[in-house]
C-alpha cells in the first residue's frame, strides 16, 4: 500500500503559486514606492501592461520555454517594476544568477531601487534570507543579483547568468569602443537556454535603427506565440496609452463632450479627432490626451507626443526619431515614396563604345543587378544637376560597415506652363550599398550626367581626387568653387568638386533642413521618393559634441543625405535639358511623364 501524498502547507501552496506565476505576488505581498514623498504603497493592482507581461510570462513557464520579452516601455506605467518584481519572486523561488544592465548608472541605480524596495519591505516567507549592497544582491538559496552599466565595454563578460533584465536599451552608449550591439550580444551570450532562463529587454524608443528596433522587428505577440509562430524567439509587448487610467481627464462645470470637440477642431488637433473616432474612445480619454499635447513634455508638438504617449508602436519609433530633420516633414516624405514606389524603374544605364553619353540608353532589370534607380526619366525642358557623397572604394578600404558610394539626381523646382509650383525632386539615384572603387563610380556619374542631359556633376572632393580626374577624362561637366589666387592679386581660380568641411557640411545640412520645413512652399521645397534616403535622414543626427551625421550604429549613414544636401545647395547650377533631336526620352519601362505629382500633397 503506498504511503499518502503529504498534504502541503499554505505557505508552500503560495510558493508553487508564485513560481508559476510571478505577478501573483506583486498583488498580494508586493510593495512599491508611492506617488507621496517616504510613502509605500502594498498589494497593488497590476495594470494592463505588467498583467500582459504577467501572462507572457507565465505561458512560458507553463509551457517549458525560454522567457525572453522585448517590452516598449511606456512613460512612468510601471514596466520596470514588474520586470524587477518578476526575477525577483522566480530569485527567491529557485537558485539563480541574475544580471541587472542599464545604458547608464542612473538607469541601473532606478532597477536597483526597485529591487531594494521588494527585498527590505517582503513580509512573505520565502524561507530564505535576503540581503542587497550597492553592487550585489544574495538569498539564503544561493540567487545573486549583480549589476553593471553597458558604458563598460567588458559587461556582462564575468560569467554565465540564468537570467538578463536590460533596461533603455535603444538608448545604451554607441561611442567607440561602448558600441550598443556589442555590449548587448556580449551579455545576451552569457544568457544559457535552458527552461527557466530568462532575457527581458526593455525600452523607450530612439529612432528606427539599432538593436532594439531590429529585435522587436522579429519578435512575435502573445498571441501569435501560443499560435505557434516563433519569430526571432522574443514576446514583444507594447502597450498604448490608453490603456491606462491615468490616461483621463475628468471634465469640469460646463465642461462637454461637444465643446472638447469644437476645441479640438480649432487647435487642430485632427489625430485626437481621428482616434476618438476609430478607436471609439471615451471623451475624458481624449480630453487628456489632447491636454497632454501643452504639457512641458510635448510643448504643442504632436511628433513628441507620439514619441512619449504613443498609440501604436509604429508611431513611437518614427516619432523617436532623434533625426536632425523636421520629423513631420518626414513623415509626409513617407507617405509620397509610398506613393511613387510603383514609379520607381530599376536598371542599368548601357552606352556603345564610341558613342556620347549623351546617347545613353537605359534597359530596366530586376534591382538586385540594377546599378541605378529611375523614378522619373529625363524630360526635356527640366533642369538636372548630379551630387555625389563617395568613398575611397572597396579597394581602399577595410571593414562590414564601410560608407558606400551615393549619387543623387536632382531635379531644380520650376514654375509649371499652368501656374503652379513643380517642387525640386530626386529623380534618379545611384542604388544603395555601392561600395565600387572611384573609377567605376566614374562610370555611373558620366552616364546619368549624359542621360540626364550632360547635366552638371557635382562630385565630393574630399578624398575624391580620382573620381575628378576621370571625370574629366570623360568630358563631364564638373562644377567649380571659386577661390582667390595665392599669387596673382585678381585672378579667381577654380577648385573642382564640393570641399565638405565643418563650415560647409553645416550650412549644406541646415539648408536642406530648411527646405524640409517649407517643403509645400512655392519657390522653395521638396520631394524625396526614394524610401532609403528618408531612411538615412532619420538617423541623421546632431551628436553631443555638436558634429552632424549619422547614429553611431551599425547600418547607420549619410552617404546619400549628404549627396541631397550638396545638391540642393547646388541647384542653382543645375543644366537646362535641351531637345536633342532623335532620342527617345521614354524608353520602355520608364514610367510616364505626367506623374501627377505636381503642387501640393
Amino acid at each position: 500500500m503506498s504511503e499518502p501524498e503529504a498534504k502541503l502547507e499554505p505557505i508552500d501552496l503560495e510558493r508553487q503559486i508564485f513560481a508559476k506565476n510571478p505577478i501573483a505576488w506583486f498583488e498580494t505581498w508586493g510593495w512599491i514606492e508611492g506617488k507621496e514623498v517616504g510613502v509605500l504603497e502594498n498589494n497593488p493592482e497590476a495594470n494592463w501592461l505588467q498583467l500582459q507581461v504577467g501572462k507572457a510570462v507565465a505561458w512560458c513557464l507553463k509551457n517549458k520555454r525560454k522567457i525572453q520579452l522585448i517590452l516598449y516601455k511606456p512613460r512612468q506605467q510601471g514596466c520596470s517594476t514588474i520586470t524587477i518584481e518578476i526575477l525577483y519572486v522566480l530569485g527567491r523561488c529557485v537558485k539563480m544568477k541574475i544580471l541587472v544592465i542599464g545604458g547608464q548608472a542612473s538607469q541601473t541605480d532606478n532597477l536597483w531601487k526597485i529591487l531594494r524596495y521588494y527585498g527590505d519591505n517582503d513580509k512573505f516567507d520565502w524561507g530564505n534570507s535576503w540581503d542587497l549592497n550597492e553592487t550585489r544582491a544574495v538569498c539564503g538559496n544561493g540567487t545573486m543579483w549583480e549589476r553593471e552599466t553597458a558604458g563598460d565595454p567588458n559587461a556582462g563578460r564575468s560569467g554565465n547568468y540564468h537570467a538578463v533584465i536590460a533596461t533603455e536599451v535603444a538608448r545604451w552608449p554607441t561611442d567607440g569602443a561602448k558600441n550598443a550591439g556589442d555590449v548587448l550580444n556580449s551579455v545576451l551570450n552569457c544568457v544559457g537556454n535552458g527552461e527557466g532562463t530568462c532575457v527581458v529587454m526593455e525600452s523607450t524608443a530612439q529612432g528606427p535603427k539599432g538593436p532594439f528596433p531590429k529585435t522587436w522587428a522579429g519578435a512575435v505577440t502573445l498571441e501569435a506565440a501560443q499560435k505557434g509562430e516563433v519569430g526571432n524567439g522574443y514576446i514583444k509587448i507594447f502597450a498604448p496609452w490608453y490603456v491606462f487610467p491615468r490616461c483621463w481627464s475628468e471634465f469640469t462645470d460646463g465642461d462637454t463632450p461637444a465643446k472638447l470637440a469644437e476645441r479640438l477642431k480649432k487647435a487642430g488637433d485632427d489625430k485626437a479627432i481621428r482616434l476618438w473616432k476609430e478607436l471609439k474612445l471615451q471623451p475624458e480619454q481624449v480630453k487628456w490626451y489632447h491636454e497632454i499635447l501643452s504639457a512641458p513634455e510635448c510643448n504643442g508638438e504632436p511628433q513628441k507626443r507620439d514619441r512619449e504617449h504613443p498609440t501604436t508602436e509604429a508611431d513611437g519609433f518614427s516619432a523617436s526619431s532623434p533625426s536632425r530633420f523636421d520629423l513631420t516633414a518626414l513623415s509626409e516624405m513617407d507617405k509620397y515614396a509610398a506613393s511613387r514606389a510603383n514609379d520607381i524603374v530599376y536598371g542599368n544605364l548601357t552606352k556603345q563604345l564610341h558613342q556620347p553619353y549623351r546617347l545613353c540608353g537605359f534597359v530596366p532589370c530586376d534591382i538586385k543587378n540594377a546599378s541605378v534607380a529611375i523614378l522619373e526619366a529625363p524630360i526635356p525642358g527640366e533642369s538636372y544637376l548630379i551630387a555625389t557623397d563617395n568613398g575611397r572604394g572597396e579597394s581602399w578600404t577595410e571593414g562590414a560597415d564601410t560608407d558606400p558610394n551615393a549619387i543623387i539626381v536632382w531635379k531644380r523646382g520650376r514654375m509649371s506652363s499652368r501656374g503652379e509650383w513643380q517642387h525640386g525632386e530626386v529623380v534618379a539615384a545611384l542604388c544603395p550599398e555601392n561600395r565600387e572603387d572611384q573609377p567605376f563610380l566614374a562610370e555611373h556619374c558620366a552616364r546619368l550626367s549624359g542621360y540626364y542631359g550632360n547635366c552638371m556633376v557635382v562630385p565630393e572632393s574630399n578624398k575624391g581626387e580620382l573620381l575628378i580626374e576621370k571625370l574629366r577624362e570623360k568630358g563631364v561637366p564638373i562644377w567649380g568653387r571659386e577661390r582667390k589666387a595665392q599669387d596673382t592679386k585678381d585672378t579667381e581660380t577654380q577648385l573642382l568638386g564640393w570641399e565638405t568641411t565643418p563650415e560647409t557640411k553645416h550650412y549644406a545640412i541646415e539648408n536642406l533642413a530648411t527646405y524640409m520645413m517649407k517643403r509645400n512652399h512655392v519657390g522653395t521645397g521638396i520631394r524625396i521618393g526614394l524610401q532609403w534616403i528618408i531612411d538615412e535622414m532619420r538617423t541623421f543626427v546632431r551628436h553631443k559634441n555638436g558634429t552632424l551625421g549619422a547614429l553611431k550604429l551599425a547600418g547607420c549613414h549619410d552617404d546619400f543625405v549628404m549627396a541631397l544636401a550638396i545638391a540642393v545647395a547646388c541647384e542653382s547650377s543645375a543644366t537646362f535639358m535641351a531637345p536633342l533631336a532623335g532620342q527617345a526620352f521614354r524608353p520602355e519601362g520608364m514610367p510616364g511623364e505626367e506623374s501627377g505629382h505636381a503642387g501640393h500633397w
